[in-house]
């Protein structure tokens, strides 16, 4: 095969406060952990798979995480990483990493740093590559912060 593209999937359970991911030679998502402080990846090395495209009939691992209050998860392309500057530098996670050191964990306020910080380093260069960013998180402690279903609201009023 002669095409290729990578991608990352997740399917967010709100109810559960789960987050299944599935990737597909895409940079592994990262989640900042609020009780720790930290930012951990969020899928496996042994659960990143191949591009599509590349094999035929290659199979795909799911990984899936607890989200808790605070919590924030961000998938990004590798159009993010490889942000070039006038001379040629890969900005790598620079981005992802100054804007969590400066404190900023919410998922909008974060997303759009990590936009300016990308901007800045780029210095009006052309950007060489799609750039892909989503940001979300958990804001609550309580699983009731989510719309019932209809079943549920049905089964609540009887």
């Amino acid at each position: 095969m002669d095409r290729f593209v990578t991608l990352a999937a997740a399917v967010l359970d709100a109810k559960e406060q789960t987050l299944t991911l599935v990737n597909a030679g895409h940079p592994a998502p990262l989640i900042y952990r609020r009780t720790t402080g930290k930012v951990e990846e969020a899928t496996t090395e042994d659960t990143i798979g191949l591009p599509l495209g590349v094999e035929e009939a290659h199979s795909y691992r799911a990984h899936q995480v607890q989200l808790q209050p605070g919590d924030c998860v961000l998938l990004y392309s590798d159009g993010v990483t490889d942000q070039l500057d006038k001379q040629n530098n890969q900005i790598q996670q620079k981005a992802i990493r100054t804007a969590l050191a400066e404190g900023i964990h919410a998922p909008q306020m974060l997303g759009e740093r990590i936009v300016k910080i990308l901007k800045q380093h780029a210095s009006g260069r052309a950007q060489q590559d799609d750039i892909t960013l989503v940001c979300f998180g958990r804001t609550s402690d309580s699983k009731d912060e989510f719309p019932m279903t209809n079943d549920e609201r049905m089964a609540k009023s009887e």
